[in-house]
């Protein structure tokens, strides 16, 4: 590759980073000590998540997790995040936040598209080649930058990993899936703190088009609070796309707070000893 090629692929990185909100990943130190489920507690919704993560025959591709302020959303998906990264589960993910400036859905794609970068590397070249081939790229539709950014070279991996491992005649259970073998969870935590509502629709279409596409692999996790317009859109979505987890008293909340409080008290008193 010439020094040219270089210039050029760097550049590309730069503007799509600028294109991105790198500051809304989970790991991001802008989120500062973000909050996470206290050991030992949530175990049965984020069980259920998990499961919902790693199964190939799982009902949807979306899992919409939705619940009042407070109730924990973002606290679950902050646990959910590090344990799928540490699981090499997790291609991206999207903390939404008014009061902090990152509310900006237009900033989406690009954000999922540099963090697939990292978490499978051997898609950079395709996104690359996508920038390179139409500069003006990053200003277009969410749409088109999700099909151009995130859909096909998600895809060319894919079936390059299809193709090598019928080339290997590998014994492995590929079932035609690749989600056991690199990372395929994308997570979008409190899209109802993303700016205006028309765009949290077109979040929720856009995500329900891709994944009812054979050939996509990735799943979705969505939290949000409950409000008109993102129901009314799920409401409307075909079903066999996405489930639900509703954070009610199905999951027993007081038994988390009493293991919490627990917790804490005995805490100070072993440094009152």
């Amino acid at each position: 590759m010439s020094d040219f090629h270089v210039f050029l692929i760097s550049c590309d990185i730069t503007e799509l980073a600028n294109a991105a909100c790198l500051a809304a990943g989970y790991k991001s130190a802008e989120r500062g000590d973000a909050p996470k489920c206290h050991p030992e507690t949530r175990t049965a919704v984020i069980n259920d998540i998990m499961s919902w993560v790693d199964s190939k025959n799982s009902k949807g591709k979306i899992m919409w997790l939705r619940g009042p302020a407070g109730a924990g959303k973002s606290t679950i998906a902050q646990t959910v995040a590090e344990k799928c990264d540490k699981e090499n589960k997790l291609v991206s993910s999207f903390f939404f936040s008014r009061s902090a400036g990152r509310d900006d859905g237009h900033k989406l794609v690009s954000t999922i598209a540099s963090e697939m970068m990292i978490a499978i590397p051997s898609t950079k070249k395709f996104i690359m080649a996508k920038l390179m081939q139409d500069i003006a790229l990053l200003t277009y539709s969410m749409e088109i930058q999700m099909q151009k950014l995130v859909i096909e070279p998600f895809t060319d991996v894919s079936m390059n990993i299809r193709a090598t491992h019928l080339n290997d005649n590998s014994t492995t259970d590929f079932s035609g899936n690749v989600q056991s073998i690199i990372p395929h969870l994308v997570i979008i935590d409190g899209l109802d703190e993303c700016k205006g509502t028309q765009v949290q629709s077109r979040i929720i279409t856009m995500i329900s088009s891709i994944v009812s596409m054979k050939s996509m692999h990735i799943k979705f996790l969505i939290t949000s609070r409950p409000e008109l317009k993102i129901r009314n859109t799920f409401s409307s979505t075909d079903h066999s796309v996405w489930t639900g987890l509703v954070l009610d008293d199905h999951y027993n909340p007081d038994k988390d707070i009493n293991k919490y409080l627990q917790s804490e008290f005995s805490a100070i008193k072993r440094t009152m000893l």
